[in-house]
């Protein structure tokens, strides 16, 4: 047995990826292959793979270089696949009902080639985004996947998310919060989809819930 930076042995004739992104892009570019040069593989079976995959994060970067592959006709409609995949959590956000499909459909949506030109797509995906921050019980305990994946990925795309006209509409300046812990990270979102300093101003200084304030601060200051 050479080294090749490859390889690497698992076991009696048995070999594995030395690095797992070698095998996500390879997975990824065989997937792109069949749909592209296969009359048995169309857009039906590559909608199934999203259908199985969409909220398992080991598929998430698979799923990613194949929406930048494709095309962003065919992207478009695999990202819907990944928002529909289950419902949104209305309850206290745990490990079980992270929408780690949202997340997903937000880095897959940052990987097209046109972005500029995906306003319906990206003003759907913001409508989520919305419903997810102001519909979940957020706590200290369980605020990790906000702000380390969820708003991770958001940063990604930033400003130059489509659609991001929108958000005045869909988060009215004086949103309120029917129950504590909903809606607490509002302000970071929006500092990075479209900054607007009088409105995280007004947040930090006349909203009435401490956590929202709280947050709105943290936007000012990053």
């Amino acid at each position: 047995w050479e080294r090749n930076y490859l390889l690497c042995p698992r076991g009696p004739r048995l070999y594995g990826f030395l690095h797992r992104t070698f095998m996500e892009y390879l997975t990824a570019t065989e997937f792109v292959r069949r749909f592209q040069e296969t009359k048995d593989f169309k857009i039906e079976a590559l909608n199934a793979e999203f259908t199985e995959h969409g909220n398992q994060p080991e598929w998430a970067e698979v799923l990613r270089l194949i929406c930048g592959a494709v095309g962003d006709d065919w992207a478009e409609g695999l990202i819907t696949t990944l928002l529909d995949l289950k419902e949104l959590p209305t309850q206290q956000l745990q490990e079980e009902n992270q929408p780690n499909h949202l997340v997903l459909a937000i880095r897959c949506m940052g990987e097209l080639r046109n972005l500029s030109k995906m306003e319906n797509l990206g003003t759907e995906v913001l409508r989520r985004c919305v419903k997810f921050l102001t519909k979940a019980f957020i706590d200290t305990l369980n605020s990790a996947f906000v702000s380390d994946e969820f708003l991770d990925a958001v940063a990604e795309i930033g400003e130059r998310w489509p659609g991001r006209s929108a958000l005045p509409q869909l988060i009215p300046i004086s949103f309120g919060k029917a129950q504590p812990d909903r809606g607490i990270f509002i302000p970071q979102f929006e500092t990075l989809v479209r900054p607007d300093r009088e409105r995280i101003v007004f947040y930090a200084t006349s909203h009435k819930d401490w956590t929202v304030r709280y947050d709105a601060l943290i936007a000012l200051g990053g």
